[in-house]
């Protein structure tokens, strides 16, 4: 089995986060079209729109063949003339492939045209109109693949569909993460795709944000951790993060002065030296000692909070989550303002897809009474060494970097509440909160963008039991 890379996003306002987006089918067929084509890409864009005419043709002419569909209230008829055009369809285009219609030139007009669109001086306006809905897991993204009906539309920016070529009714784009998709309309096949079309999502890097890195799982002292700890550096020179949330096992060697130097103190150097701070939570490999360490900056508690900006932080000890702890956890947030993000992180995640751990349930039956009661926007844990992110649970954000030193490969299993995850190499986050937008990116150990997004933040109260 090889290492998974999921980018089936549902939960964010954002460029990808693996949002699953229905792109209206804009202008139709003979209708005069708005967008301007920069010239490099009108070859591009005509070759696509050629191609597209001629599957409509095909398509046209496989559905006169079957009894026409009319308004009907049987549900049943409607399915079965979708299931008999999708068979004609992939009986009669056996060999499609991705880049039949998006060609190589087609591919590129589109990328362009999408980062003209969603990097602009008005793009955190477009993201924040971006609404994706909930995208199957187990979705197809392959050529005459049926594209789930389960999966929500959303809402696009109009200066992403004006740079588009208008479609004919017969067919509609879907964007899942990155990935471009042309669909049939009332077969509900993928025609085609293309990958990595939309760009990922920037940092606006806003006066008076609050920029963070977060990293779990991390105190080895080894070759892993000091490579993410590089690559961390390396990020900083284009997101100057100030500070750093550890979500656990801070150190795996020992409470010794020389685990400290190994596995925190000589890793993170180069960040401790820029003046990075340093918030730590325990782990179950943790001692409790380490409270008292002054660069985790946990002042001898075991939990804390801690303010910065419009973010209200609490760091809880998941490994002893005593009635003490739950009280005090219940004071802070009902002391807590309803015009500051709350953010919750702990080492044991409460929802996982982690095959080895999974699901903390019993810690979840605890906490999540007092995230929702008291409206806790996104919480960030460890444990699991892979990074996921999880569609809404409850109106709340979760995140799980456990990979930030070691790795459990393969170890993401298809699961409802997966939006992204990846689990084929070490990472850490970045995050930027920038008035009521959080933006976040997922980074490898090797500096790939593994998933990134931006979350809107609304108030107001959350249905029982929604998500």
């Amino acid at each position: 089995m090889r290492p998974t890379r999921w980018m089936r996003s549902r939960s964010v306002s954002g460029l990808v986060a693996l949002a699953v987006c229905v792109v209206a089918t804009g202008v139709l067929a003979g209708q005069s079209a708005a967008p301007k084509v920069a010239p490099a890409d009108v070859a591009g864009f005509k070759e696509f729109t050629d191609r597209v005419q001629t599957y409509v043709a095909l398509q046209k002419t496989l559905e006169s063949s079957l009894p026409p569909l009319k308004s009907t209230d049987l549900p049943e008829l409607i399915a079965a003339h979708q299931q008999a055009l999708a068979r004609k369809i992939k009986e009669a285009r056996p060999r499609a492939k991705p880049g039949d219609i998006f060609t190589l030139a087609a591919t590129e007009a589109f990328r362009r045209a999408s980062r003209a669109a969603l990097t602009g001086p008005q793009s955190s306006n477009s993201l924040a109109y971006m609404q994706p809905g909930a995208a199957d897991p187990a979705m197809p993204l392959t050529v005459n693949g049926v594209y789930p009906d389960t999966a929500s539309i959303t809402s696009v920016p109009p200066g992403l569909l004006a740079a588009f070529p208008a479609l004919p009714p017969e067919v509609s784009y879907r964007i899942v993460g990155r990935t471009l998709i042309l669909m049939d309309v009332k077969s509900s096949l993928v025609i085609d795709l293309a990958r990595l079309v939309l760009p990922a999502a920037a940092f606006p890097l806003r006066s008076n944000s609050v920029r963070l890195a977060a990293i779990g799982d991390m105190g080895t002292g080894k070759r892993l951790q000091r490579e993410v700890a590089q690559q961390m550096v390396k990020s900083r020179t284009t997101f100057p993060f100030e500070f750093i949330i550890t979500l656990g096992d801070n150190l795996y060697t020992g409470s010794r002065p020389a685990d400290f130097e190994k596995g925190f103190a000589v890793p993170y150097k180069v960040l401790l030296d820029a003046g990075v701070q340093f918030y730590a939570s325990l782990g179950n490999h943790d001692n409790t000692n380490q409270r008292f360490y002054k660069p985790f900056n946990m002042n001898g508690a075991n939990y804390y909070t801690f303010k910065k900006g419009n973010v209200r932080f609490f760091a809880l000890d998941s490994t002893y989550m005593d009635p003490k702890q739950t009280a005090w956890l219940e004071a802070q947030l009902r002391d807590a303002s309803d015009g500051e993000w709350k953010v919750a992180y702990f080492h044991h995640a409460i929802y996982s897809s982690g095959r080895f751990h999974g699901s903390a349930t019993d810690l979840r039956k605890v906490l999540e009474p007092l995230f929702v009661k008291y409206g806790v926007d996104v919480v960030f844990a460890g444990h699991e060494h892979v990074y996921e992110r999880t569609h809404p649970q409850k109106g709340i954000y979760y995140f799980t970097e456990g990979a930030s030193g070691k790795l459990r490969a393969n170890n993401l299993r298809p699961s409802p509440i997966t939006a992204s995850g990846f689990d084929a190499d070490c990472s850490f986050m970045t995050v930027e909160f920038a008035g009521e937008d959080m933006y976040f990116q997922a980074t490898s150990r090797t500096g790939e963008n593994v998933d990134s997004g931006v979350i809107h933040r609304t108030t107001g109260p959350v249905p029982a039991g929604g998500t």
